[in-house]
This record gives C-alpha cells, sequence and structure tokens, in this order.
C-alpha cells in the first residue's frame, strides 16, 4: 500500500460563477503560483479527488497504529532473569490483574 497522492491543483467550474469572478479567482491564483484548470459544467459535479480518509491506506495506518503502538506501562517485581535487558519485548499474562498483553522493557530497579 502505498499513501495516495492529492494533486495541487484548484478546479474551477467557469459556468457557476460570473465570468468577472472566475477571471478573479484566476488572476489570485496565478498571482500567488497555484495551479488551476477549468472544467466543464458537466463533469464538475461527478469530478472529485476527495475520499483520502476512507482510502484503503489509512484503514491500515489505523489498525496498525492500534494494533502495534505500546501506550500502556506497568510495573513488576520479580527475581532476576538475567538474559532480559532494556529494549526487550516481553509477553504479560495476569488473568487477575486482567492483563495480557506484550510490553517493552524500559528499565530495571535494582534493590
Amino acid at each position: 500500500m502505498f499513501e495516495p497522492t492529492i494533486p495541487d491543483i484548484v478546479y474551477i467550474d467557469p459556468y457557476k460563477s460570473k465570468s468577472e469572478e472566475v477571471q478573479i479567482i484566476e488572476n489570485n491564483l496565478d498571482t500567488i503560483g497555484q495551479r488551476w484548470i477549468q472544467i466543464d459544467s458537466s463533469l464538475y459535479d461527478q469530478f472529485a479527488t476527495g475520499g483520502v480518509l476512507n482510502s484503503c491506506y489509512e484503514k491500515i495506518k489505523d489498525l496498525l497504529y492500534q494494533y502495534t503502538h505500546v501506550n500502556n506501562s506497568i510495573s513488576i517485581t520479580t527475581i532476576p532473569i538475567y538474559h532480559l535487558e532494556p529494549g526487550s519485548r516481553i509477553a504479560v499474562v495476569d488473568k487477575k490483574s486482567g492483563i495480557d498483553d506484550d510490553f517493552i522493557i524500559q528499565s530495571f530497579l535494582f534493590l
């Protein structure tokens, strides 16, 4: 999946506005360097570049964020496990506390 590209262009329907208004809009767009194009009225209402927020790319990005974003933290007390180090990923299942998730070890506190 690739992020959709939206063209940086303004579409103008010359028949829905007075010709003087269209000329003013075109001059303003030219002044700021914005690209524009006139589209015939019969096509203008059917022409759309929207729907980006409902795209497949956005849905996948949202699902990946929901299922891989680590925003929970827990503190545990245990005997030393010498092969673990900060940055290690561990699975924690504790039905009593309602914890069933993966966590990244951030730090150790030795007492």
